[in-house]
């Protein structure tokens, strides 16, 4: 775990005081990954957030996202981002509401139009002042040239990454790294098949890091995984993911999304093929996390990708 997440909230109160040079109201944690921690507060009557973490081009994705999405993609409005004791923070303005993957099966049902409309938006967001493609920085450049490249790297295991040294620890594993090599393989067969666009994905939905409200998306946050590439991919995570969740996988999401394109007249070519693709890639890159983490996750997310392959 890294040290940024050690802060609590004394600490997070006192940086606060410090930044605002007056009093703030009550601070407490409403969030945690594995990656930041993040404390609800009030200044000046107004209801703000501020996330302490390790990685400040997180926060600075945040801050690009914000300035990008339309008006149907809540993206909390960065305020401030800087260096913190013993990390990085980012204060924001703060959304509320349940986080999406703790929703009832009527709750999914209720916000699925908010949901899809959020995504549509994300989807038409102009990136014209953007390039590359897979994973981006708080620049605006991401990190492949092309879309099919980025796919194929999730078997890279570079040095400098966040997670270094996941490949042995998979290999080690006795689960995963057979249907990693499979996985692989398979997406090197439908890779051809996937388009090269760039839409603003968030890749990473579920985990808290979506909050709904009276039945509508009321704050989309922690861009910190999201990519540059085909707008199917968040679509694809839903699916791959709902097998974990009950209530998500009973409202099947992919046919609601497929009939949601036909009613708005969008045509998705080869969506099979891409939907499939993105998939497989969202197993693999599971796999490799759970490895470098020793989740016991592993195992679930071996047998999920099998089903696929």
């Amino acid at each position: 775990m890294s040290a940024a997440l050690s802060t609590d909230a004394d600490e997070a109160r006192r940086f606060l005081q410090q930044h605002f040079r007056r009093s703030v109201g009550a601070v407490e944690l409403v969030g945690e990954g594995e990656w930041s921690r993040c404390f609800g507060f009030t200044v000046d009557g107004r209801d703000l957030v501020a996330r302490f973490g390790a990685h400040v081009e997180d926060f600075e994705k945040d801050r690009r996202a914000g300035l990008l999405a339309g008006p149907v993609l809540p993206v909390p409005e960065i305020l401030f981002v800087g260096a913190a004791a013993d990390g990085h923070v980012a204060i924001s303005t703060r959304g509320y509401g349940e986080p999406l993957e703790t929703l009832s099966r009527s709750g999914w049902v209720a916000v699925l139009p908010s949901l899809l409309a959020a995504l549509d938006d994300a989807r038409s967001i102009d990136l014209s002042s953007t390039s590359g493609s897979g994973q981006w920085g708080g620049d605006g450049i991401g990190s492949h040239r092309t879309w099919r490249a980025y796919l194929l790297a999730v078997g890279d295991d570079p040095p400098e990454g966040r997670t270094p040294g996941w490949r042995r620890r998979l290999e080690a594993s006795p689960v995963g790294d057979r249907t990693f090599r499979a996985g692989l393989a398979r997406l090197e067969e439908l890779v051809d098949a996937c388009p090269e666009e760039r839409h603003l994905v968030h890749a990473d939905l579920l985990h808290g890091n979506v909050l709904v409200r009276a039945g509508r998306i009321d704050a989309v946050f922690d861009w910190g995984c999201s990519l540059f590439g085909d707008h199917l991919y968040d679509l694809a995570g839903l699916h791959f993911w709902s097998a974990w969740y009950p209530d998500l996988a009973a409202v099947d999401i992919r046919t609601a999304a497929v009939d949601h394109f036909e009613s708005t007249g969008l045509d998705v070519t080869d969506l099979e093929v891409r939907l499939l693709a993105c998939e497989i890639h969202i197993g693999l890159g599971g796999l490799a996390y759970s490895a470098f983490i020793d989740h016991d996750s592993l195992a679930w997310i071996d047998d999920r990708l099998a089903q696929l392959l």
